[in-house]
């Protein structure tokens, strides 16, 4: 069967075409999704598995910096929200803390007068990772737990974090492999983690 070199032609432009389409970029809470699936099949994020799994699955759409081509708005709060500090819905611990309007990401410092002080992540998804937590460019990682209400740290009232987030300006939360997840301004911050420790007295 001899098939005609227009024919041929005409399949070999389009194959090109398909090729020469650019990817779509990941949105960063689908990179998130996929970075926690590398760490859960191939994790500990010490493993160089897991950085394949992740180099090969997750960073398509990232420019040379290492940053997210796309950006995720969900996980971005203006700079200009401020803080605020109250009692958690069931009444039972005191927070201060910044999220969302819908509620889908949000970072809190929690504590009560049994003892508890922590950081929950809101929003994310996963296993326990250890999270770099970067106030005005200074790193402070953690390990956190995934929880009911979210990933936690235990952290103590006085450590050099909360001592960071009450004079910074602002926050960043990045997954193990760099990929930016939260971006929070720390307006009224101060303010806001002494009330809920002055109330867990």
């Amino acid at each position: 069967m001899v098939i005609p070199l227009r024919f041929l032609a005409l399949h070999l432009a389009l194959f090109l075409v398909v090729l020469a389409s650019p990817v779509r970029a990941m949105t960063e809470e689908e990179q998130q999704r996929c970075v926690w699936s590398c760490l859960a099949n191939f994790g500990p994020n010490t493993n160089p598995a897991y950085h394949e799994c992740v180099k090969d699955n997750c960073l398509a759409g990232s420019n040379s910096t290492g940053e997210t081509a796309a950006t995720s708005k969900p996980s971005v709060a203006a700079v200009t929200s401020r803080w605020s500090a109250g009692t958690t819905f069931d009444g039972k611990a005191q927070y201060a803390g910044l999220g969302d309007a819908d509620g889908t990401y949000g970072f809190y410092y929690l504590c009560d007068r049994q003892g508890r002080s922590e950081i929950m992540l809101v929003g994310l998804q996963g296993p326990a990772a250890t999270m770099h937590v970067t106030v005005d460019g200074v790193d402070f990682p953690h390990t956190f737990e995934k929880g009911s209400g979210g990933h936690t740290t235990a952290i103590a009232s006085d450590a050099p974090l909360i001592t960071a987030l009450s004079r910074g300006s602002a926050i960043e939360v990045r997954n193990p492999s760099g990929i930016l997840v939260i971006r929070y301004g720390l307006r009224g911050s101060s303010k806001a983690i002494a009330t809920a420790i002055a109330s867990c007295r």
